[in-house]
């Protein structure tokens, strides 16, 4: 993936990581924790979440005048506990827009 952006200050919030990728333009939401005894990073990316970085998506195509590309969402999760290395799950298509 070629990495277009990153910390995308948009309306109402950030995208994380803008790229492409085999003609898809993707934006990865990245969500880090500690660890998962609350629960996985990825279950943190609830439809409200979701609704926003698909408005986010709308805005940053719009602006950069992106709109002949499909846009894809990716996530990456990251379980880094302190003093150790981080674990990566990273999700393509985590949802559809």
């Amino acid at each position: 993936m070629k990495i277009l952006a990153r910390n995308v200050r948009c309306p109402g919030g950030e995208i994380d990581i803008v790229g492409l990728h085999d003609g898809d333009l993707v934006f990865v939401e990245v969500r880090t924790r500690s660890s998962d005894h609350n629960g996985p990073p990825e279950k943190t990316v609830d439809h409200q979440k979701q609704r926003f970085l698909l408005r986010s998506a709308r805005w940053y195509m719009a602006r950069r005048r992106l709109m002949h590309f499909n846009p894809r969402f990716d996530m990456a999760a990251v379980i880094w506990p302190a003093g150790a290395r981080p674990v990566v799950r990273y999700h393509r298509n985590y949802f559809s827009g």
